[in-house]
């Protein structure tokens, strides 16, 4: 509105934006009209000259937030939320907040407290009250009202073994429970005896001295938690009998250098040993390996080792052969790995020449390595559908260890549904570890699957899961680490139970990844499955935004991903 001002000594000639009073129009008589501008730090009245009503402006994005960017909150506690509302110059940046309940549950005040009251994840939501049908939502985790600690840590050895040779190395790991311990991470150390060896960050054992040495693993978390192992350290093996050979191998001095054999090729850049050092490439079996569900061997297996411990300082290239008959360029994603002595980790900077039938990759220390590719699925025609079955009645279920667990609920209601059970003590262990046969069978008997005795591993044969393995394997559900081992008695990763629910369910993979802060360790075979379990909501990452793909599954988290399954 322009007008001019006639309190005394103030003149101001312009456009004033007023809220609109009664009775002013789009063309409004000449007249006073009261008003106060803030941004001149005047008030008074105005004389209209003339007058007209701007047009409405419409919300066109809402982001919502938490006070300190977090998206995590503990049971019993507030969150408030807030909208930021955009354009700024919307005419009504007002909104109206809701709370769409997912595994867990909340409510929300008008002005956005959140108030938070069972375990798991919740949407908040901010609609736009000027009927722009603008929304903004973000997802908040409902965690327990307290950080659980670590309570055990049980240390192995890749392949279960307690002896390593003098010169040789061993992959140690460590299994922590509970599952949702909030920090599973370990620091690992050696106590020498008799014997003297050294340990990486990764828990690769480099075997020194002769005699006996102690592996122990602490937890990170702060509990004082640790596990240990007693590891014998041997003389290298002798044909003699009486005298030990020297390590054999390629000498590789600090200015660098290439080592081949066995087909395989290690390229060691300058400066990356102090000393000269001596590597041997040998082709080896699969003793004490695993193969997960959704991939295949396409190379032998490769253990590369030397002389001396510890890691390199710099990234040295491993280049393997790979099976070119038994892989498609043009669909199959190949990747190289290394045993961690639990699963099979990708290499970093993977290179692959399809003409000469290798593979490379970058890392910092040698162990056993493979290239794996996606295991061929069967043709869907002779996949027997998959149904989801009706909702069991109510049945009434009493279980003396799960009154107050996050996954209390979903423990009832598949329990009830007799796809799964306690134990005769009348207790359920929910954070107890579960194997991939015991998946297998629950997954089995909530999809209610028709037998299919087609399949037999060689591991599975007499099995007490053998049945259900086999009839998993006949839906397409799972496909073992070969065509000859299933590995019934091993603990089931998290990674490994998004994929099989995917296939279960037929959901469609999601190309990328979702965004936790761990994305990197998702195995490249899991990455799609863990998209989409995710967007469907079957499965959520951990407060810290973490995913934890290699961490052997609960009973509960089990539960909890199998149990929409039967909705």
């Amino acid at each position: 509105m322009d007008g001019e001002i006639t309190a005394p000594r103030y003149v101001y000639i312009g456009t004033l934006v007023l809220a609109k009073a009664a009775g002013v129009d789009d063309l409004a008589k000449p007249g006073y009209l009261k008003y106060s501008d803030n941004t001149q730090g005047v008030t008074g009245a105005v004389w209209v000259k003339s007058a007209a009503l701007l047009p409405s402006v419409k919300v066109s994005s809402i982001t919502v937030s938490a006070t300190g960017g977090v998206s995590s909150i503990e049971r019993g506690k507030t969150l408030q939320m807030s909208a930021a509302v955009l354009p700024a110059n919307a005419t009504d940046k007002t909104v109206t907040w809701s709370v769409i309940n997912g595994t867990g549950t909340a409510t929300i005040s008008g002005s956005g407290l959140l108030s938070a009251t069972t375990v798991g994840t919740v949407t908040v939501k901010a609609t736009a009250n000027d009927g722009s049908g603008i929304v903004g939502t973000k997802e908040i985790m409902v965690t327990s009202s307290a950080v659980t600690p670590v309570s055990s840590i049980t240390v192995s050895a890749a392949g279960g073994v307690s002896s390593v040779e003098k010169g040789k190395t061993l992959q140690m790991s460590a299994s922590v429970l509970p599952a949702d311990a909030a920090d599973k991470t370990v620091t690992w150390s050696v106590v020498n005896g008799t014997g003297a060896a050294t340990i990486s960050n990764s828990g690769l054992l480099s075997a020194t001295a002769v005699g006996a040495v102690t592996v122990k693993a602490t937890a990170n978390d702060g509990s004082g938690v640790s596990g240990s192992k007693n590891i014998s350290i041997s003389s290298p093996s002798s044909s003699g009998g009486s005298s030990t050979p020297a390590f054999s191998g390629t000498s590789v001095s600090d200015s660098g250098g290439t080592v081949n054999g066995a087909g395989a090729t290690v390229f060691i850049p300058a400066y990356a040993v102090a000393d000269t050092i001596k590597v041997r490439i040998e082709r080896v079996g699969s003793s004490g390996v695993s193969i997960p569900t959704e991939m295949r061997l396409v190379s032998s297996i490769f253990d590369i080792t030397k002389d001396k411990s510890g890691d390199f300082k710099r990234a040295v290239t491993i280049t393997l052969p790979f099976d070119k008959e038994g892989v498609d360029a043009e669909q199959d994603e190949l990747v190289l790995c290394w045993w961690d002595g639990s699963r099979w980790v990708k290499l970093d900077n993977i290179s692959i020449n399809w003409a000469a039938g290798t593979i490379s990759g970058t890392i910092e220390h040698f162990t056993r390595f493979a290239v794996l590719a996606p295991a061929k699925a069967e043709p869907e025609s002779q996949r027997p559908v998959v149904t989801r079955p009706p909702t069991p009645e109510p049945v009434s279920v009493s279980l003396n260890d799960i009154s107050g667990h996050w996954a209390q609920a979903a423990i009832r209601e598949l329990v009830a549904a007799g796809a799964i059970k306690g134990y005769p003590d009348g207790s359920f262990r929910p954070d107890q570890i579960i194997t991939r046969a015991e998946f297998a069978t629950v997954l089995v008997k909530a999809l209610e699957l028709p037998v299919n005795n087609s399949k037999a591993f060689a591991d599975t044969t007499g099995h007490w899961a053998g049945e259900a393995i086999s009839t998993a394997y006949a839906a397409g559900i799972i496909s073992g680490y070969n065509n000859q081992s299933f590995g019934p008695d091993d603990p089931i990763t998290r990674e490994q139970m998004a994929v099989m629910m995917v296939k279960a369910l037929r959901l469609s993979n999601v190309r990328g990844s979702v965004s936790f802060a761990d994305s990197d360790k998702i195995s490249p075979w899991a990455k799609e499955a863990v998209a989409a379990a995710y967007e469907s909501q079957l499965i959520s990452g951990y407060p810290d935004k973490t995913f934890r793909p290699g961490n052997q599954a609960s009973r509960a988290e089990a539960v909890a991903i199998i149990t929409p399954a039967l909705k």
